[in-house]
C-alpha cells in the first residue's frame, strides 16, 4: 500500500507539471481525430500523421475534449500504462510482491530523464509498454495467435512493436500469424473507407522508410545512429557495416534465448534496439520500450553485462543540461544495451523462470 502511494504522489507530481506541455507528440491524432469529425480533409496532408488510419478513429471521440481534460486524460493513462508494464515485468521475473515492487519501478521509470521526455511530449508509446510484456508472456505460454492478436491491437494505434513479429517467424509458428494479420488489414481497409484521404497509407512504407521528413533542421532529433553517421561524412560502407552488426546483434540474441517469457523479452527488446539503431528513424521516445527488458537483463547480468547494461541504465536516467547532450546519450544508451543482450550468458535450464508452457 505504502508503494502504491508513492506512486500516486509521484503520478500527481508529473500531471501538475503537464498544464506547460505542448503535447507536441499528441497534436497530430488529436488533429487526425477532429478531420474525421469533420468529415472532410486529406488525413496524410499532415506530415507529422505517419500512423494507420485506425488512429484517427481511436481519436475521434477525443478530439472534442478542451485542451486540459485531454492533456491531463492521456497523461494520467500513460502513468498508469507505465505502471501495469512495470509490474507486468517483476511478474515475468516471479518477484515477490509484484504489485507493490512494480509500483515503485514505476516511479523510477516516470522520473528518468529520457522517459520523462515522452510523458512530456504526450508520447503514445507508453500505451504499448504494457502490450510488450504481456505478448512475451503469452507467447511463453505457447499461445502465439492471441499474443500476435495484442500486436494487432497496438499496430492500430501505432505500429512501433512490429519487429516482434521475428519472434513467432523464429519458432515456427507462421500460421498463428495469419488470422491476426487478416484482422489488421481489413481494420486498416475500413478505417481507409471512411476516414477523408485515408487511403493515402498505402504510401506510409516508404515516407516511413525515407525518416518521415525528419531532415535539414529536423534531422539531429532522428537518434537513428546509422542516420548520424551518414550526416557526419561516414563512408557508406561503415554505415550498411553498422547496420549488420546491429542485426546480427538482435540475432544472436534471439538465436540463445529460450521459451521463457523473460527469454522472449529480452530477445524483443534485442529486435527493437535494433532496429532503432539501424532503422531511419528513432527518437528520445523510443527509449521507453527498452526499459522492461533492460530490467529483466540487469536482473540476470554479470561481469561485462552488468557493466554494460548499467552504464545504459544510467545513461537514461541521469538528468543532463543540454539537448545534444540528451540525444547522443540516449543513442550511446541503446547500444549500450544492445551490447550487454549480447554479452548475458543464457542462464541454465533449472534456472530459468519459463511460464509454463499451454496449448491454445
Amino acid at each position: 500500500m505504502a508503494a502504491f502511494c508513492v506512486f500516486v504522489a509521484a503520478a500527481l507530481a508529473l500531471l501538475d507539471l503537464l498544464h506547460s506541455t505542448t503535447g507536441e507528440d499528441l497534436r497530430p491524432y488529436v488533429e487526425a481525430g477532429r478531420l474525421v469529425l469533420r468529415g472532410e480533409g486529406d488525413l496524410y496532408a499532415n506530415p507529422y500523421f505517419v500512423y494507420l488510419p485506425t488512429a484517427a478513429l481511436l481519436f475521434a471521440p477525443l478530439a472534442g475534449l478542451g485542451r486540459e481534460v485531454l492533456f491531463y486524460a492521456i497523461g494520467a493513462a500513460e502513468l498508469l500504462a507505465i505502471g501495469a508494464g512495470a509490474a507486468l515485468t517483476l511478474r515475468l521475473l516471479a518477484v515477490r510482491r509484484w504489485v507493490e515492487w512494480g509500483c515503485l519501478l514505476a516511479v523510477g521509470m516516470v522520473t528518468g530523464h529520457k522517459v520523462w521526455f515522452a510523458i512530456a511530449a504526450l508520447n503514445v508509446h507508453a500505451f504499448l509498454l504494457p502490450a510488450l510484456v504481456l505478448v512475451c508472456g503469452l507467447w511463453a505460454r505457447q499461445r502465439w495467435e492471441a499474443g500476435a492478436l495484442v500486436l494487432v491491437a497496438t499496430a492500430v494505434l501505432k505500429p512501433m512493436l512490429a519487429p516482434l513479429l521475428l519472434l513467432p517467424l523464429a519458432h515456427g509458428q507462421v500460421r498463428a500469424l495469419l488470422r491476426p494479420a487478416l484482422v489488421l488489414l481489413a481494420a486498416v481497409a475500413g478505417a481507409a473507407a471512411v476516414v477523408p484521404g485515408g487511403w493515402g497509407v498505402v504510401h506510409l512504407p516508404g515516407y516511413v522508410a525515407d525518416g518521415i521528413g525528419m531532415h535539414g533542421d529536423l534531422e539531429g532529433w532522428n537518434l537513428a545512429l546509422t542516420v548520424h553517421l551518414d550526416r557526419l561524412g561516414v563512408p557508406g560502407p561503415v554505415v550498411v557495416a553498422c547496420r549488420v552488426f546491429a542485426a546480427l546483434a538482435a540475432l544472436s540474441v534471439l538465436r540463445a534465448s529460450a521459451d521463457s517469457a523473460p527469454d522472449l523479452l529480452l530477445a524483443a527488446t534485442a529486435l527493437l534496439a535494433a532496429s532503432f539503431l539501424a532503422g531511419s528513424l528513432s527518437e528520445v521516445s523510443y527509449a521507453l520500450l527498452l526499459l522492461p527488458g533492460l530490467v529483466v537483463a540487469l536482473h540476470r547480468a554479470r561481469g561485462t553485462a552488468l557493466v554494460l547494461l548499467g552504464t545504459a541504465a544510467a545513461l537514461l536516467v541521469v538528468p543532463l543540461p543540454e539537448v545534444g547532450l540528451v540525444l547522443f546519450t540516449t543513442v550511446l544508451a541503446e547500444a549500450l544495451l544492445l551490447a550487454g543482450l549480447v554479452a548475458l550468458r543464457p542462464l541454465p535450464a533449472p534456472e530459468r523462470t519459463a511460464l509454463r508452457p499451454r496449448r491454445g
